[in-house]
C-alpha cells in the first residue's frame, strides 16, 4: 500500500520535500470547484513537482452548474500542466457541499452530467481519469452511477473513515507505527456492485490527522489537518499504470479463507488456472459458494481454487464470474 495525501486551498503551505522524505509518494491536488479555479493549485503543483512527487488533480463537481462550464474550468486549471490523473469528485446533490440544504438535483441528472464530463475529458486530456465518491452517496442517493462507474474506464477513489471523530496531532513516524488502519481495504457493504479488491485509491482518514509539514496559513504558524490516502498496489505498479497507456489496474488477489459465490449460470472448474477446455473437470451452478483455498494471477486474470479442488475464473479482463463476500 502506497501512502499519499490530497489537499486544497485549506492547506496554505505544504513542505512537499519533507513529506516525500516521510514516505508520502503521491498528492492529489484540488484544481477546481464548479466554475472556479482553486487559487492554490498551481503553486502546490509546482512545489510537489520539484519534490519529485506523483501529482494528480481533482475537481469538485457542482451539480447545479452546467457540465460544459465545469469541463472548461477543469481544462483551464490544467492548461500547461500535466497531472498524471484527474478525478471528478461526485458527492454533492444539494445546494451546499454538506447536502443539508435543497433544492436537490435528481440522481439521474447528476449521473448523466458526471459521465458527460468524464467522457469529454477523455477526448481533451492524456491524464488517467477517475471518480471520487462516498459509499453512501452511490448506494443511498445516486443509484444511476452504478450503470457506468465500474465499466473499467475510470479509477475508483473511495472515501471511508475507520476512525472515531476528533483530531489527532502526531508525527509521521507515530502515524505509521500507531494510527494506520488495521485493515488494508475499505469495508464494502452489501449492494456495492464490485468485489472488495476492485478499488484504486482509498481516502481513509478524513481530515483527522494533523501532521508536520502541512499548514493552514501561508506563514507556517498553524498546522493543518489533511486527508490521507492509500493506493491499492505497489509504487512500481502505480508508476507503470500512470505511464503505460495500455496498463491495467494492479491485480490484487482475494484473501484466502474468504467466501466466493458464482454469478453465471455454470462456471467451469479446471485442474489448473486458465480457461483451457482440456483442463475442465466439472462446473459450479449459479449461486453456489465456497471458501477460497488459494488464489492466483494468471496473465492478468484472477483464478480461485475452492474447497471443491478445482480452479475457477473470478475475473477475466474485467468480467466478473464470481463475487467475493
Amino acid at each position: 500500500m502506497i501512502l499519499g495525501i490530497d489537499i486544497s486551498l485549506w492547506q496554505q503551505k505544504v513542505d512537499f520535500t519533507l513529506l516525500k522524505k516521510q514516505g508520502v509518494e503521491f498528492v492529489i491536488i484540488k484544481c477546481s470547484d464548479g466554475g472556479a479555479l482553486d487559487p492554490m493549485y498551481r503553486q502546490n503543483y509546482e512545489l510537489a513537482e520539484k519534490a519529485g512527487m506523483i501529482i494528480m488533480a481533482y475537481h469538485w463537481m457542482r451539480p447545479q452548474i452546467s457540465g460544459t462550464r465545469q469541463l472548461d474550468t477543469i481544462l483551464l486549471a490544467n492548461s500547461g500542466l500535466n497531472p498524471s490523473g484527474i478525478f471528478l469528485d461526485i458527492e454533492q446533490a444539494g445546494a451546499n457541499a454538506q447536502n443539508t440544504v435543497g433544492p436537490f438535483v435528481p440522481p439521474q441528472e447528476i449521473s448523466n452530467k458526471a459521465k458527460a464530463i468524464l467522457n469529454s475529458l477523455k477526448q481533451n486530456t492524456q491524464a488517467r481519469l477517475g471518480v471520487y465518491t462516498r459509499l453512501w452517496f452511490v448506494l443511498e442517493y445516486c443509484l444511476p452511477m452504478r450503470e457506468w462507474l465500474w465499466n473499467g474506464d475510470w479509477w475508483i477513489w473511495l472515501a471511508q473513515y475507520p476512525y472515531a471523530r476528533g483530531y489527532v496531532t502526531c508525527t509521521w513516524d507515530e502515524l505509521i507505527a500507531k494510527w494506520l488502519p488495521a485493515k488494508s481495504a475499505p469495508a464494502i457493504p452489501k449492494g456495492w456492485p464490485v468485489d472488495k479488491q476492485n478499488w484504486h485509491f482509498w481516502q481513509f482518514s478524513g481530515d483527522k490527522f494533523v501532521l508536520p509539514g502541512i499548514w493552514g496559513d501561508p506563514d507556517g504558524r498553524r498546522l493543518s489537518s489533511t486527508d490521507l490516502n492509500f493506493f491499492n498496489g505497489t509504487l512500481d505498479e502505480l508508476k507503470a499504470y500512470l505511464e503505460n497507456d495500455t496498463a491495467k489496474p494492479p491485480v490484487v488477489l482475494p484473501t484466502v479463507g474468504a467466501s466466493a459465490r458464482v454469478l453465471v449460470n455454470a462456471l467451469n472448474m479446471h485442474v489448473t488456472p486458465g480457461a483451457d477446455p482440456k483442463t475442465t473437470i466439472g462446473a459450479m451452478a449459479k449461486g453456489a459458494d465456497g471458501k477460497i483455498l488459494e488464489s492466483a494471477n494468471f496473465n492478468g486474470e484472477t483464478w480461485l481454487r475452492m474447497q471443491y479442488e478445482g480452479w475457477m475464473a473470478q475475473d477475466i479482463h474485467g468480467r466478473k464470474y464470481m463475487v467475493i463476500e
